[in-house]
């Protein structure tokens, strides 16, 4: 095995200082992940002040959702530690697939070089071996997992130039039996019979001209047996100085040793290297695939909060087979969503950039207002999608036209001092101010804000049906569940989701009883119940299927799986995809159906007393197209009826209060 010296006393100081010296400039550079910087610095904390001492890889994984800096963070920490030079970035969403791409970038790292090497896998989710439907991949490259594993990589070198070596040996054995001659690496006898014999079968370019003079190797052979042995020949002029050195029997064992070397797999050593793995893992997260803006990342962010490593293989035997898996390790380092502050602090730090970039061009400072940052958010914010959208955001409203503002500094003759950016209306006014702040220019730029439109109210039919359907579960919500909404959405901005939406609180349902299910399919039932009680039930409308899909899954899961029926007995499917019990028993169904109407009843009646507090909302959501938290809990205290109450028992009081701790055998 490769071993080094061990790092004397003061450079290992001088190490381990600079870990933490660049810990601390990643939590300034990035926001919302110091937890994950310190992980990250940990984990690569033994490679980097004992290289050497490994007896396989050191594998670090990086997950998260996309568009959230794992790659940036990757090439920051190379900077900061000084290791551009061993680091060895490669791309497997680009180039996994092709032939020699993975051999050849673990063959350069150590390319002459026994040092340990920094190997960084992106797009690692991509090199899958199991897909959609749980078929197994063909696996096209054994050099990943052999790396993975044990870090020894048999290399077979070159291997597809074994068989055209082996063909034009055949070629060249059968021209010299036909009285070709060399001499110093040329044909100097039977030129033509060469040419038919030889020439044919591998060139793509040779002279017919009879006083030209002609190499028994012609120059695309010279480039392929350069390749099969480019540690022993820097250049393909080395080769060629050797071959025009030699007669035709030596010209053959010269190709002969050469393919006798490609033969044999070589070795490449990446015991001593940091594998740090990087990839997003969407499956891991909830609620990935929502593109709505509207979508609080605060919600998000609890709703992910606690994603763990159980998750995260979870997530990965999705893509890969379970040995597959384990070769990863333990050590995961997992990205958060990111919050309302975090995408804001992203916003500032960004504009921040623009300015200074502004600044050391043209010599003026650039400040935005704070309008300007609340815009950018509205429209570039999209949570599940990280910061990619934001940023091309800021480009288009602000990056784009710095040209245009340095260009209307040159034209006032150096007596600009100042430029103010401010919004009006649906335009960027950017005001040029000389030193005492007097306005000497004024530009003003159109702005494209496709989310304001449709954020706009409508106040039509479609809105104010859409209003008295969410007010109804937000209502049975508040009074039946003892949950206030996160938000209530009564014109969706996405043109392809629902009209609009109750957003709930996350993990409400981590415990369901009897009594909070009957509740919770009477909230599910409040859209269509809350329309029946405001216009009628002859002018109820379509577009609860949903709500009717999702009460009637609930029902389904509780009765035929988990005992909730009179019978204590599981009908789902077993392994081999035949169910326990069978499919027909109708009482199950009967059950169903009968607390649907149970809960259908609960929610009118509900909804009856709590007239005031439904009105008031629909009122409320017609004319807006969303309503916040605290702008629903307003709206409650004023015309609710009831209280906020949870069906659900205190279990944990309830069982403390039935033992005695000295009653028990602990």
């Amino acid at each position: 095995m490769k071993t080094s010296t061990p790092l004397s006393k003061a450079e290992l100081a001088r190490r381990d200082q600079q870990l933490t010296a660049a810990a601390s400039q990643l939590k300034a550079q990035f926001v919302g992940i110091h937890a994950q910087i310190d992980q990250l610095i940990e984990h690569i904390r033994p490679w980097y002040l004992l290289p050497g001492q490994q007896e396989r890889p050191r594998i670090v994984n990086l997950w998260g959702m996309t568009g959230v800096g794992k790659t940036a963070l990757v090439e920051s920490l190379i900077d900061l530690l000084e290791l551009r030079h061993r680091y060895f970035p490669i791309d497997l969403g680009n180039s996994f697939n092709r032939g020699g791409y993975l051999e050849d970038n673990l063959d350069n790292a150590h390319f002459n070089d026994d040092r340990p090497a920094f190997l960084f896998l992106d797009e690692f989710q991509k090199a899958r071996t199991i897909d959609k439907d749980g078929d197994e991949i063909y696996d096209h490259n054994r050099y990943l997992w052999n790396l993975l594993d044990h870090g020894q990589i048999a290399i077979l070198d070159r291997a597809r130039h074994i068989e055209t070596l082996q063909d034009i040996l055949r070629q060249f054995e059968m021209g010299l039996a036909m009285g070709v001659k060399v001499e110093n690496g040329l044909v100097v006898t039977a030129k033509e019979t060469f040419r038919k014999v030889c020439l044919q079968k591998y060139s793509r370019h040779h002279s017919d001209e009879e006083d030209e003079p002609l190499p028994f190797i012609e120059e695309d052979l010279v480039e392929a047996l350069w390749e099969c042995d480019k540690r022993r020949f820097p250049t393909r002029l080395h080769v060629r100085q050797i071959l025009m050195a030699l007669d035709g029997p030596g010209s053959l064992a010269f190709i002969q040793e050469i393919l006798n070397q490609i033969k044999v797999p070589r070795i490449v050593d990446c015991r001593q290297d940091l594998v740090l793995i990087a990839g997003n893992l969407d499956q891991a997260y909830r609620y990935t695939n929502a593109t709505d803006p509207d979508q609080e990342a605060d919600s998000l962010r609890r709703a992910n909060q606690e994603i763990g490593i159980p998750r995260i293989k979870d997530a990965l035997l999705k893509r890969f087979r379970p040995e597959q898996v384990a070769r990863l390790g333990n050590n995961h380092v997992i990205y958060p969503t990111f919050s309302n502050e975090t995408f804001e602090e992203l916003i500032r730090r960004q504009l921040r950039k623009l300015s200074e970039r502004f600044e050391n061009l043209s010599g003026v400072p650039l400040r935005f207002a704070q309008p300007v940052e609340k815009l950018i958010y509205k429209e570039g914010v999209f949570p599940s999608q990280g910061t990619r959208p934001l940023f091309t955001t800021i480009d288009s409203l602000a990056g784009s036209r710095l040209g245009n503002w340095q260009l209307q500094i040159l034209q006032l003759d150096q007596s600009c001092q100042a430029v103010d950016v401010q919004l009006n209306n649906h335009q960027l006014q950017v005001q040029f101010l000389d030193i005492q702040g007097k306005v000497l220019s004024e530009l003003f730029h159109s702005l494209h804000l496709p989310l304001k439109k449709a954020r706009k109210p409508r106040r039509d039919d479609k809105q104010a049906l859409t209003a008295v359907h969410e007010a109804g579960h937000a209502v049975l919500s508040c009074a039946l569940l003892g949950a206030v909404p996160l938000k209530i959405v009564s014109q969706s901005t996405d043109e392809n989701d629902c009209d609009g939406y109750v957003q709930l609180g996350f993990g409400g349902d981590k415990i369901v009883s009897k009594p909070y299910l009957l509740r919770k399919v009477a909230m599910l039932l409040g859209g269509l119940a809350a329309e029946s009680l405001i216009f009628g039930e002859e002018h109820v409308t379509l577009g609860s299927n949903s709500d009717l899909q999702e009460a009637t899954r609930w029902l389904f899961h509780a009765y035929r799986k988990s005992g909730f029926a009179h019978t204590w007995a599981f009908y789902g499917k077993g392994l081999l995809g035949t169910p326990y019990l069978s499919w027909q028993e109708k009482y199950i169904d009967k059950a169903i159906l009968a607390t649907i109407e149970e809960a259908k009843s609960l929610a009118f009646d509900t909804l009856r007393f709590e007239m005031p507090f439904l009105l008031a909302l629909s009122h409320a959501l017609a004319n807006r197209q969303q309503l916040s938290q605290s702008q629903i809990e307003k709206i409650r205290k004023a015309h609710m009826q009831g209280k906020l109450e949870t069906p659900l028992l205190a279990y944990r009081q309830h069982l403390m209060r039935q033992t005695s701790p000295g009653k028990l055998l602990l």
